[in-house]
């Protein structure tokens, strides 16, 4: 059985500088702050209250360019608190402001998308 990934929860991200590849689910965030300087940027923008916003933690797990560890290890876990923008869909996913300001439709239960299914297809595999 493969141990539970780590949860890491008001981490300082350790920034890479890479302009063409921008991380929607990371930004920098002041010591205690609740969101990211990004995040209070465009609430403001937006007339959002943020000490009334609805609040969503969105689990982003680490790449591998963020976090060093051993093979067969499970990734560390990002835990994000995120500003809610929207109502649930009917897909059950909510629109979010993600830590670099960008807005983002996750799940209700915090996960930013479901694990894949593998289909088969007939004809194959003969």
């Amino acid at each position: 059985m493969r141990p539970a990934p780590v949860e890491l929860r008001r981490v300082r991200y350790r920034g890479l500088i890479t302009p063409s590849a921008i991380n929607s689910w990371r930004g920098s965030r002041e010591e205690g702050a609740k969101f990211t300087a990004r995040q209070l940027h465009i609430m403001r923008l937006d007339g959002i209250d943020p000490d009334s916003v609805a609040v969503i933690e969105v689990r982003s797990v680490a790449t591998a360019r963020e976090w060093e560890h051993r093979p067969g290890e499970p990734m560390p876990v990002y835990v994000l608190e995120c500003p809610v923008l929207g109502a649930e869909r009917r897909d059950g996913r909510v629109e979010v402001l993600s830590p670099a300001g960008h807005r983002k439709l996750v799940y209700r239960d915090g996960s930013i998308s479901r694990p894949r299914t593998k289909r088969s297809s007939p004809g194959r595999g003969l």
